[in-house]
């Protein structure tokens, strides 16, 4: 248990054998390309990673705040909600748990090279931003979800996305193409693309489009109703 701050430097691997409690930041570094594997029960304020190429993976029980970071692989759990106050550059894939809790990473600087899978959030809120493009995942449920990046698809699958409350997706100057025939968009769904670059959407049910800026063409297919507000 550490009041303040704790930074760990290492040649290797780090690992854990007992549950960590940082009041102040928790700061580690392998020396690049190894594993940061710390998956119990801990009670982190700010998780650090100063190596690079890191695969890393922290579990904490409560809310954590992810500072600056640039690491092969991202698995992050937590027991509430998960936040940043940095950038992170994940050259594989990421994965989020944060247990219905909200997950806030709109910093601009963000990259997500790999895929990213978001677990356990039917009752929660996404916001997310990447400076690449962005493949959501089949079965995705939420309630709010707003997405910023440059290209946002999906993964083929039964499911789609649910989402209950409202959808934002700003795709920048590039495509939206979300044609999942299961797709159900909540509340409002609000699209924006810049340039020539169109947004294709479809929906199982009914639809509400909330104010949207298309660059291209606007491609709707439900199987309802279709208003604005």
């Amino acid at each position: 248990s550490i009041g303040g701050d704790l930074d760990v430097t290492t040649a290797g691997a780090i690992t854990q054998t007992g549950v960590l409690s940082v009041a102040g930041n928790a700061i580690f570094d392998t020396g690049g390309s190894s594993a940061i594997t710390l998956t119990q029960s801990n009670s982190l304020n700010v998780f650090d990673v100063d190596s690079t190429g890191d695969a890393v993976q922290v579990t904490d029980a409560d809310g954590l705040d992810l500072a600056a970071m640039s690491v092969n692989s991202l698995v992050v759990m937590t027991g509430g909600a998960l936040t940043q106050s940095g950038s992170l550059n994940v050259g594989t894939t990421s994965a989020f748990t944060t247990g219905n809790s909200d997950l806030t990473l709109t910093d601009a600087g963000n990259v997500f090279t790999g895929g990213v899978t978001f677990n356990g959030f039917s009752t929660g809120n996404i916001s997310i931003v990447d400076t690449t493009a962005l493949e959501l995942q089949d079965d995705l449920d939420v309630t709010n979800l707003t997405v910023t990046a440059a290209g946002i698809t999906q993964a083929a699958g039964a499911n789609g996305l649910g989402i209950t409350g409202v959808a934002t997706f700003d795709a920048g100057s590039n495509a939206i193409t979300l044609g999942n025939a299961a797709n159900e968009f909540g509340t409002s769904l609000l699209l924006t693309t810049t340039g020539s670059n169109n947004a294709t959407i479809v929906d199982a049910s009914d639809l509400s489009l909330g104010a949207s800026s298309i660059g291209g063409d606007l491609d709707v297919t439900t199987a309802g109703a279709i208003t604005q507000t």
